[in-house]
């Protein structure tokens, strides 16, 4: 599993506020691996985007998704399809 580690140490968590190498607010929204999705904080338009938790100046630490992890996901949304298709 990945975790994103703000500079103080802390986990990365949804709805934490993380500032990018110039200072700029943003709100966390969603954790994807690596990926954070955020919002800007005290923008007019509410729109998020996807950028590199790196890319913010965070670190992560972890191991990414193996093969058998990503298997076994795939099997699982195959299954959670069909049910849904049965229904």
């Amino acid at each position: 599993m990945i975790k994103i580690i703000n500079r103080d140490g802390a986990e990365v968590q949804l709805g934490d506020i993380v500032e990018d190498k110039e200072g700029k607010q943003y709100s966390v929204e969603d954790i994807e691996g690596k990926t954070l999705n955020v919002l800007a904080v005290g923008a007019k338009r509410k729109a998020t985007k996807k950028v590199l938790a790196t890319s913010l100046g965070l670190t992560t630490e972890g191991n990414t998704e193996t093969l058998e992890d990503k298997r076994r996901l795939t099997e699982l949304k195959l299954t959670l399809k069909e049910y849904w298709e049965d229904m």
